[in-house]
């Protein structure tokens, strides 16, 4: 079975339509969502788009989606965030409709991929019991224990933090999907192979966002 795991778009179209285009390629059997769909300029659209997609979706939620129902319901004081996130945020819930706030607040935290004769895996935004914690490849062992202490499950797909990266831990394997709206590039991140297609791409995203009070 082929699962295409994106995470924090952060309402980038441009980059979920190129990433659309190359699971056309791959044809995945499961889309899973990880979290952080809207958070960003073009948010209303990027819940279209996925909502119309053929593949089967299962979709889970990140803390930015939380913030987002939060600040809808009129709950922003609750929140702490920096006074910039705290805007893009508030701009972000005014975009919305009912339906789509619906939609956000009632998004489990995990999602377990059961496998006919393999092994099971889990889905979460950040760690298996929260959507905020942070960990990286230079995070504890110690530390990482107690995130993923009682998890069953020993492949676990997260996000978060905006890079791809693979932990081991015991028998426990962790992979972080990156970010497909807003990546945090290294060393192994798929880049743009040309100047020009760079420039192309930067300016499909200046043209998408200009509409937009973002």
């Amino acid at each position: 079975m082929r699962v295409a795991a994106l995470y924090d778009i952060h309402g980038n179209v441009p980059a979920l339509h190129a990433t659309l285009a190359e699971l056309e390629v791959v044809k995945p059997d499961l889309i899973v969502i990880g979290g952080d769909m809207i958070s960003g300029p073009i948010p209303v659209q990027t819940l279209e788009i996925l909502f119309q997609l053929d593949t089967p979706v299962q979709f889970i939620r990140g803390n930015g989606d939380r913030e987002v129902v939060l600040t809808f319901d009129g709950e922003a004081q609750a929140l702490e965030m920096s006074d910039s996130v705290r805007e893009i945020t508030s701009w972000v819930a005014e975009q919305l409709s009912r339906s789509h706030r619906d939609f956000l607040s009632q998004l489990p935290l995990t999602y377990t991929l059961t496998r006919e004769n393999d092994e099971d895996v889990l889905f979460c935004h950040a760690i298996p019991t929260n959507d905020e914690d942070i960990f990286t490849p230079l995070t504890s062992d110690a530390i990482v224990a107690t995130y993923f202490e009682g998890t069953q499950q020993r492949t676990v797909i997260c996000g978060h933090t905006h890079v791809q990266f693979e932990r081991r831990l015991g028998e426990l394997r962790i992979l972080n999907a990156g970010s497909v709206g807003m990546p945090f590039a290294d060393e192994n991140v798929r880049k743009i192979p040309t100047a020009q297609e760079a420039m192309e791409f930067l300016e499909a995203v200046a043209r998408k966002n200009r509409p937009s009070t973002y």
